[in-house]
């Protein structure tokens, strides 16, 4: 099992996996609670990110913008008026997007 991490949102916390921080909630405004390993860089977060492999509802959960990194970094095309729900069908690997 994945080890837990501890978030918060003003009064709101929450443990989640790393990758759903990363994926889902980073964006949010969530913050990682303190740890020894310190803070991390904002832009550190987008780079490592692997939205494949992920449902379709968790991938509703992210942000377009994150999503189009993703797309961009792995070389999907994709029309850039898509909407998220075609942009969520190319990572689900759905047929039906062309």
């Amino acid at each position: 099992m994945a080890e837990l991490i501890e978030i918060k949102k003003r009064d709101k916390t929450l443990k989640v996996t790393k990758r759903v921080f990363e994926v889902v909630y980073a964006d949010q405004g969530y913050q990682k609670v303190s740890t020894d390993e310190g803070r991390t860089n904002e832009n550190d977060k987008r780079d490592d990110i692997n939205l494949l492999g992920l449902s379709k509802s968790e991938l509703a959960n992210v942000n377009k913008d994150v999503i189009k990194t993703f797309l961009d970094r792995e070389g999907f095309e994709y029309d850039s008026n898509a909407k998220k729900e075609e942009l969520i069908a190319l990572i689900a690997g759905d047929s039906d997007g062309e």
